[in-house]
C-alpha cells in the first residue's frame, strides 16, 4: 500500500513538474491549447531553440525559421512537443499566430505632422531611392501612385489586399491618381514581404535589395511577453544595422490585457503582438487630427514597464496609417543623412533617436504610455540631419564618453535622447534590457545634473499615469533629458556604459534640439499646398509662444481682415472656412504676448478641377475640364513615375494625338498667377467607357415607341447627327440634326415595325469624317407575344425568333401534313433556328403560354 502511495506520489510529482517547466517556457496561449489537444494532434508552434540543428533529428517539420535567433515555425504534435521541453532542447515556444490588418480607412493628412512642410523646406528630400518594405499581403503593384517604383523582393504574399495598398500610398503615393494620394517618402521605392510567419526576413533579403525601412500594419491579440519573434527581431536590427522595422501599436486601447504583469489593467498594456515588444523597433499609435490619442490606439506599457508605443502619428480608424506615415518619414531621415552626411545609410539607432527626440509633447506633459516620446514631427526630424545635431559613439562596461553641447540663449527648451540598439534578451526573460547605459546632462559652471524621464511602471492605473521624473532608466535602451528655460552654457552629456556585457562595445546614437523662445513657424498650407475653395482647411503652426493671437487673410499682404481675434497658441491648429474665389492670398498671425506679426507662404486658393473624356477614337482623344476664373491650365500626362507637365493652355479642351501620346493617364490644375491650383484626380482615358464621341448610346420600349437615349461625350469637330432605323422595311433616317447644342439628347421612335428595329447613329465630323456608333435593338411586339421573321423566308435563310417573356412561351412546327418537325422552349429573347432546317413548304407554328393561352402562325419557306 505505502509503496503504491509512494508511485503515485512520484508520478504526480512529475506531471507537475513537466506542467510547470512547460508553463515557464510556453506562451499563456500555448499553455492552454496543450490542455485541449490530443497528444498526436498536429500544431503549428514558434520556438526558440538552443541550436536550430538540434530539430534535425527530432523529427518535426520547419515550415520558416529566422536563423540568427535560433528561431523557427514547426509543425508537431504535442507529445514531440513535451519531449523537447523534457530534454530542455527549447527556450521559449508559442502558438501560430494569425495576423489581422490594423483597420484604416485610408485617409492621408500628410500636415499634421509636418511631412508636407518637410516637403516644401527640403524639396529634394522625399525618400529617394530609400528601399522600403510592406510586410502584410500584397500590395497592388500596379498601382499608378507607385508606378516606376516597385520591386519584387521575393519574399512576398500571391494574396493581393486594398489594405497593403493604402499602406504603400501612405509611405510613399506619387499623388497621381489624387491630390490626397501623395505618401510621406514619394521617391521611395517600395516592396511586399508576406506576414504569414510573423518572424523577420531572412538577413540576406534587406542586404540584397537595402531594404532600410519595414513596415508592420497588423497585429494579433494582447500579448505581454517577449517572445521569439521578439527576439528575433531585436537580433535582426543588429545583424542589419541599417534597417528600422515600424510596427502599429493595435486598435484595442480600451481592453485589458487577460495574462502578463498587467493582466485586467484597464486601457493600457494592450499592444496587439509580442513582436511589438521588441527593443529596436519602433511601434507607433494613433492620433486624430488636433493630436489627441485616439481612444482605440494601443497603449504601452510593454510588458516588463518599457516605454511603448514610442511615437505617435495621425491615423484615421486604425493604427495602420500611423505605422505607415513613421515608416516614411524614417526614409526621409535616411535620405537626408545620405545626402548631407555619409554615403551611407545611419544606423537605426540614430533615426529611432532623431525621430523620437523632434517628436511633439503632447498628452501627459513629458513621455507617456499613451503618446510615448511625442507625435511625429517631420519637419524636426528632417532639420535635426541637415543641421547635424546629432552625435554616434559606443561604450563598455564602466566607460564613460563625453560629448559638449552649447546651449545658446533664448532657448525655452533643450531635449536630448540617447538610443541604442540592445542584443536580444532570452524569450520570455522577466525584463528585456541587456546592455544598459545611462545618461547624464551636466553643467560644469554650476555643478548642476539632470537625469533622464522615467515613468512609474506599477500596475494601477493611477500608477501609469503619472508624470514622469527624474532617476535613472533601467528599462528602457531609450533616454530622454529635456530642460525647460535652460541657462545658456556649456553643457555635458555623459554616456556611461553601465551593464554592458561580455566585453564588447555596445554602440550609441544622441540627437538633440534646442527650441528658440520666439519661434513660430507656418507649417500648413505652404506654397506647395493649394487649398480646395469654399472648403474647411485645418490651419497648422509650430510655436514655443504662448498665449492668444490674432488671425487674419490677405488676398495681397497689404489689406487684412482678421479671421479670429482669439487664437491660442497652445492648440497649433484652427479650423477655417476657406473664402469661395480663385486667388493667391496670405495667413498672418499676431501674436499678443509680442505683437510680432508672422505671414504665411503664398497661398493658392482654386476650385478643385474635374477632368473628362470626351472621345476615343482610333487616332485621337479628347480630354476636357470644368472653366475657372483663370488664364491658363496645366495639363499633366503620366511619365515614368510622376505626373509630368505636357502643355498650357488657356482652353478647357485638348485634343491629344495617339500617336504622339506616351500616357494613358492625365491630370489638369488651374494656373493661379502662375501658380498650380488644386489638380484633378489623374484620369485614365481608356476607362471612363467613352468611345469614338458616343459615352452612352441606350435604346428601349415605351408606350409602343422607342425611345433613344444618347451621350456624348463632347460636341467638339461635330457637324451634324443622324439617327437611323434599320428593319425588315430597309434603313431610314429617323431623326437628324446640326448644329447640336447639347450632349445629352433623348428622341422617340413611334414608326416601328414588328419584329427586331435596329438602331444607329451617324456622326459627320466638321473636317467631313464619318463615325458610327454600335447598334442597338428595339423588339417590338405589336400583336403577339412572339415573333417569327423573316416571313415569308428563303430556304437556308436564318429563321429568327424573339419574345417579350423568357422562359415563358413554348412552340411546336408542324408540316402541311401535321407531322410535328420540332419542338422546344423559348429561353431567350432571341434565339436562331439553322438555315438548313426546313424545307420549302407551308408550315404551322403552335404557340402555347404557361398560362394556357395558346396561338398559331404561319410559316412559309420558299
Amino acid at each position: 500500500m505505502k509503496s503504491t502511495c509512494f508511485f503515485f506520489f512520484l508520478l504526480l510529482s512529475a506531471t507537475s513538474f513537466a506542467q510547470n517547466r512547460i508553463k515557464q517556457k510556453a506562451s499563456p496561449a500555448l499553455s492552454r491549447l496543450l490542455t485541449l489537444k490530443k497528444a498526436n494532434d498536429s500544431l503549428d508552434v514558434l520556438i526558440t531553440v538552443g541550436n536550430l540543428t538540434s530539430l534535425a533529428k527530432k523529427n518535426v517539420t520547419v515550415l520558416a525559421q529566422y536563423a540568427p535567433a535560433a528561431t523557427a515555425l514547426v509543425r508537431i504534435t504535442p507529445a514531440q512537443l513535451e519531449d523537447l521541453f523534457a530534454e530542455e532542447v527549447i527556450k521559449f515556444a508559442d502558438t501560430r499566430r494569425q495576423p489581422k490588418e490594423e483597420l484604416t480607412t485610408g485617409s492621408l493628412d500628410i500636415s499634421l505632422n509636418k511631412i508636407n512642410y518637410s516637403h516644401s523646406r527640403f524639396p529634394t528630400i522625399n525618400g529617394d531611392a530609400i528601399a522600403i518594405s510592406v510586410k502584410e499581403q500584397l500590395l497592388d503593384t500596379t498601382d499608378i501612385d507607385i508606378k516606376g517604383r516597385y520591386f519584387n523582393s521575393q519574399v512576398g504574399s500571391i494574396t493581393e489586399s486594398s489594405h497593403a495598398a493604402v499602406m504603400a500610398t501612405i509611405i510613399g503615393g506619387g499623388g497621381n491618381s489624387s491630390p490626397f494620394a501623395k505618401g510621406a517618402a514619394w521617391g521611395s521605392y517600395l516592396t511586399s514581404s508576406s506576414y504569414s510567419m510573423l518572424l523577420p526576413d531572412d538577413d540576406s533579403v534587406y542586404q540584397k535589395f537595402a531594404i532600410s525601412v519595414q513596415n508592420h500594419s497588423y497585429g494579433t491579440g494582447i500579448e505581454n511577453y517577449y517572445g521569439g519573434d521578439a527576439a528575433a527581431y531585436d537580433q535582426n536590427s543588429r545583424n542589419v544595422p541599417a534597417l528600422l522595422h515600424v510596427f502599429s501599436s493595435g486598435n484595442v486601447g480600451n481592453t485589458a490585457s487577460v495574462d502578463g504583469p498587467y493582466a485586467s489593467l484597464p486601457g493600457y498594456a494592450n499592444l496587439t503582438g509580442s513582436f511589438k515588444m521588441s527593443k529596436n523597433s519602433l511601434t507607433v499609435g494613433a492620433t486624430d487630427s488636433f493630436n489627441r490619442v485616439a481612444p482605440l490606439s494601443s497603449k504601452g506599457p510593454a510588458y516588463d514597464g518599457r516605454v511603448k508605443p514610442e511615437l505617435v502619428a495621425f491615423a484615421q480608424d486604425g493604427t495602420s496609417g500611423a505605422a505607415a506615415l513613421v515608416s516614411g518619414a524614417a526614409a526621409l531621415v535616411q535620405q537626408a543623412f545620405r545626402n548631407t552626411v555619409d554615403s551611407s545609410l545611419p544606423s537605426n539607432a540614430l533615426v529611432k533617436a532623431i525621430l523620437l527626440n523632434s517628436a511633439d509633447d503632447i498628452e501627459n506633459p513629458l513621455i507617456d504610455y499613451a503618446s510615448g516620446y511625442g507625435a511625429l514631427n517631420t519637419y524636426n526630424a528632417v532639420k535635426t540631419v541637415v543641421e547635424g545635431r546629432f552625435r554616434e559613439d559606443s561604450v563598455v562596461q564602466d566607460e564613460e564618453k563625453l560629448i559638449p553641447l552649447s546651449i545658446p540663449e533664448g532657448i525655452a527648451k533643450a531635449k536630448i535622447t540617447l538610443s541604442w540598439t540592445d542584443v536580444p534578451a532570452s524569450p520570455n526573460a522577466t525584463k528585456a534590457l541587456v546592455n544598459d547605459m545611462d545618461a547624464t546632462l551636466v553643467l560644469p559652471a554650476t555643478s548642476e545634473s539632470w537625469l533622464p524621464w522615467v515613468l512609474n511602471a506599477a500596475n494601477h492605473p493611477d500608477s501609469i499615469r503619472q508624470v514622469a521624473v527624474r532617476k535613472r532608466d533601467t528599462l528602457n535602451n531609450t533616454e530622454q533629458i529635456t530642460l525647460d528655460d535652460p541657462k545658456a552654457g556649456a553643457y555635458v552629456l555623459r554616456i556611461r556604459g553601465s551593464n554592458v556585457q561580455d566585453g564588447r562595445k555596445q554602440s550609441f546614437a544622441v540627437a538633440y534640439q534646442f527650441d528658440s523662445s520666439l519661434q513660430f513657424q507656418w507649417t500648413y498650407p505652404t506654397t506647395s499646398d493649394p487649398l480646395l475653395a469654399n472648403s474647411t482647411a485645418i490651419v497648422r503652426w509650430q510655436s514655443t509662444i504662448k498665449g492668444t493671437a490674432s488671425l487674419d487673410f490677405s488676398y495681397d499682404g497689404l489689406q487684412w481682415q482678421t479671421i479670429s481675434s482669439s487664437i491660442d497658441l497652445n492648440q497649433h491648429s484652427f479650423a477655417w472656412k476657406i473664402p469661395d474665389t480663385t486667388a493667391i492670398g496670405f495667413l498672418r498671425m499676431r501674436t499678443t504676448p509680442l505683437a510680432i506679426p508672422f505671414v504665411s507662404d503664398s497661398i493658392v486658393f482654386s476650385k478643385e478641377a474635374a477632368l473628362g473624356v470626351g472621345f476615343n477614337c482610333t487616332d485621337s482623344f479628347l480630354l476636357y475640364w470644368n472653366k475657372q476664373p483663370v488664364a491658363q491650365y496645366q495639363l499633366y500626362q503620366l511619365g515614368e513615375k510622376y505626373l509630368q507637365p505636357l502643355i498650357r493652355t488657356a482652353d478647357t479642351i485638348a485634343l491629344v494625338n495617339k500617336q504622339t501620346a506616351s500616357s494613358m493617364v492625365y491630370s489638369v490644375a488651374p494656373l493661379v498667377a502662375n501658380k498650380p491650383g488644386f489638380k484633378s484626380f489623374g484620369t485614365d482615358y481608356t476607362t471612363q467607357g467613352v468611345g469614338c464621341y458616343v459615352r452612352n448610346f441606350l435604346a428601349g420600349l415605351q408606350d409602343n415607341a422607342a425611345v433613344l437615349n444618347i451621350q456624348l461625350g463632347t460636341l467638339y469637330g461635330i457637324r451634324s447627327l443622324q439617327v437611323l432605323r434599320s428593319n425588315g422595311a430597309g434603313t431610314k433616317t429617323v431623326q437628324s440634326l446640326a448644329p447640336l447644342t447639347a450632349t445629352n439628347l433623348v428622341f422617340t421612335d413611334p414608326g416601328l415595325s414588328s419584329g427586331a428595329n435596329h438602331y444607329q447613329l451617324l456622326l459627320t465630323l466638321t473636317n467631313g469624317q464619318t463615325i458610327t456608333s454600335d447598334k442597338e435593338v428595339v423588339y417590338f411586339f405589336p400583336h403577339h407575344p412572339v415573333i417569327i421573321y423573316p416571313n415569308p423566308a428563303a430556304q437556308h435563310t436564318p429563321i429568327q425568333i424573339i419574345t417579350q417573356t423568357p422562359q415563358e412561351y413554348s412552340l411546336v412546327v408542324y408540316d402541311a401534313t401535321g407531322r410535328k418537325i420540332r419542338s422546344e422552349t423559348l429561353q431567350e429573347v432571341s434565339q436562331q433556328w439553322a438555315p438548313f432546317r426546313l424545307s420549302k413548304g407551308l408550315y404551322f407554328v403552335t404557340i402555347t403560354g404557361r398560362d394556357g393561352s395558346r396561338f398559331t402562325q404561319k410559316l412559309l419557306v420558299y
